[in-house]
């Protein structure tokens, strides 16, 4: 029987494993951020978000447009099964790796996205949920 010639030539099992396939690549992942400052971000944005709310004059502009609480409405749907703030949390963490461009830096207004974390933060607190984005917009109780 002649050898086939698609398989490797290696002299016994432990040199055929080695060789088998070439080696993977390595590939580097960003760093995920500590648990507790993932946290603490949380709970400042919900800070600047009830500030917000309460003093129209804190309101960033895009605040009062349509598809900006649509949005938040749409991420607040989504958000409405998770039951505590460390799943929060999480969540938060898995979203911001995929959607880091989108959002801006922390020292610039809430976008929706961080907004509607932070009404789900706020919810999750109080254990009580809160009305919807116009709603927030409308009275000064949050």
């Amino acid at each position: 029987m002649s050898p086939d010639p698609t398989r490797p030539r290696c002299r016994g099992p432990a040199a055929c494993r080695r060789s088998a396939a070439p080696p993977r690549p390595r590939v580097s992942s960003p760093r995920a951020a500590p648990p507790l400052l993932l946290r603490r971000a949380r709970a400042l944005d919900a800070l600047r978000l009830r500030r917000g709310l309460r003093d129209p004059l804190r309101r960033p502009e895009r605040w009062t447009d349509a598809a900006f609480g649509r949005e938040v409405e749409l991420i607040r749907r989504h958000l409405a099964p998770l039951r505590n703030r460390r799943s929060l949390t999480a969540s938060f963490e898995r979203e911001a790796f995929h959607r880091l461009a989108f959002e801006p830096p922390a020292s610039l207004p809430l976008g929706p996205i961080r907004a509607a974390y932070a009404i789900r933060w706020l919810e999750l607190g109080s254990g009580a949920g809160l009305p919807t984005w116009s709603s927030l917009l409308a009275t000064d109780r949050v």
